[in-house]
């Protein structure tokens, strides 16, 4: 369930979701130089996992200024 509501709330202004893709964003060119490095197959497993949450969470973003609630289900 999303707790942000585009129609009611500017997305811009929302005091911990902003400041949180913000310091998701910052993390993002060191998850991808540890994703380029890394050898063990587990832990590799593991970072792409990430980046994908990483990434999903940046297009649900894009959905909420948009205006429309993102679908949060996993597929």
């Amino acid at each position: 369930i999303c707790a942000i509501d585009p129609a009611k709330e500017d997305v811009r202004q929302n005091e911990l979701l902003v400041p949180l893709l913000d310091s998701i964003g910052k993390q993002r060119p060191k998850l991808a130089e540890l994703i380029c490095t890394i050898q063990d197959e587990d832990i590799m497993l593991l970072l792409l996992d990430v980046n994908d949450r990483v990434n999903n969470a940046f297009l649900w973003y894009q959905e909420l200024l948009a205006g429309r609630r993102p679908n949060l289900k996993k597929e």
